[in-house]
């Protein structure tokens, strides 16, 4: 079997398996979007998506944030962590998002990696879910740990994980392939003690198997 058949038998079963796969960082507005994938970085979605809420609500947008002070910012997204760096970021970006956007989140790669804290991997996830645009993979912990185990890569970095998917997947999976791979890393292939005897897509996967049986049974 190929590599790109592979990945196609892996993305079929685990859509059918997940049908719900998503985006889990959450947000009622481009702006808390933007805030909540800086707050996101060594933090759970769930939090992220609720103290971003919380930075809106008590500044009222990027307007409000850009004019606060880092200490009140701080204040407001200690529950993230790391809050002295991000404070930063958010004050930076809210600032460069008034100044130079207007205060609307532009829609390409280009722009907004000008935003502190904002990489390629959350300009991608920016991209797909506000302005439903796919220019690459998302490439996080769960994707590189996952694609190496099933045999897709042998790269290290996020970069080169990233193009060798892009050649085993139609442009059209390349969203949703991003959210699979987050839903069975946190669920299944979790990193120290995968569920190899739980997994549906084990006879595909180079970690756990040999001759289609698990390692672990």
């Amino acid at each position: 079997m190929t590599k790109k058949d592979r990945a196609a038998k892996i993305y079929g079963v685990l859509r059918r398996e997940y049908k719900d796969a998503c985006c889990t960082l959450l947000f009622d507005s481009p702006q808390q979007f933007l805030f909540a994938n800086i707050l996101s970085a060594q933090c759970t979605d769930d939090v992220a998506s609720r103290v971003s809420i919380a930075l809106m609500k008590k500044f009222g947008g990027a307007e409000g944030i850009a004019k606060a002070s880092l200490s009140s910012i701080s204040e407001v997204i200690r529950p993230a962590g790391f809050y002295n760096v991000k404070s930063r970021y958010i004050k930076k970006t809210a600032k460069l998002l008034v100044d130079e956007f207007n205060g609307e989140l532009p829609n390409n790669l280009d722009d907004l990696k000008k935003f502190s804290g904002i990489a390629r991997k959350t300009g991608l996830v920016i991209l797909g879910e506000v302005f439903n645009k796919v220019e690459g993979i998302v490439i996080d912990t769960h994707n590189i740990r996952l694609a190496k185990r099933l045999g897709l890569t042998k790269h290290e970095s996020a970069e080169k994980i990233e193009k060798d998917l892009m050649k085993l997947l139609p442009r059209t999976k390349w969203r949703m392939w991003s959210h699979l791979m987050v839903f069975h890393g946190r669920k299944i292939c979790i990193a120290r003690s995968p569920k190899c005897q739980e997994c549906l897509i084990c006879e595909y996967c180079d970690f756990g198997c040999i001759n289609n049986k698990c390692l672990t049974s």
